[in-house]
């Protein structure tokens, strides 16, 4: 067993993790069939303003798979702050075998949860902005040859 996954069974969250990944796995299945279709949708003999229509419902698709991905995520960092907060002896569930005799429980508990929770934020935001940084750069280009296109059609 691998050690990432060992750290989720001691936190009692492996059954978390089975369905979660059940679920992720049938959801990607869903948007691989989505960009398929979308992709079967776009072709260059169409009009430019079909031709947009279809870019942008693909578009729309990325957009929210992207979503789903991040939130994804977040909800785990979420779901092992939560393990890490009702485990009885989280430093032992996460590898660690530190004497914390001086340090009080709930209090570590507290700090440990806390810790991870603001990690999930900080990479779940800048995932996100680096996604949404690269996506407008390219909404940008996309945006000057559809202005391109719409020249060409009339």
């Amino acid at each position: 067993m691998s050690k990432s996954l060992a750290i989720w069974n001691d936190l009692g969250l492996g059954n978390y993790l089975v369905f979660s990944s059940v679920l992720q796995y049938t959801i990607v299945l869903f948007f691989i069939f989505q960009f398929y279709k979308r992709y079967k949708e776009i072709s260059v003999m169409d009009n430019a303003k079909q031709l947009m229509k279809n870019i942008l419902k693909t578009r729309k698709t990325v957009k929210y798979y992207v979503i789903f991905c991040l939130s994804l995520i977040l909800i785990s960092f979420l779901v092992m702050a939560g393990g890490i907060y009702l485990n009885e002896d989280p430093l032992s569930a996460l590898g660690n075998s530190y004497d914390i005799e001086q340090l009080n429980p709930e209090k570590l508990k507290v700090t440990l949860s806390l810790s991870i929770v603001i990690m999930g934020f900080v990479v779940t935001l800048v995932m996100g902005f680096i996604y949404f940084l690269l996506y407008g750069i390219l909404l940008k280009k996309l945006l000057k040859n559809f202005k391109e296109l719409q020249d060409i059609d009339v």
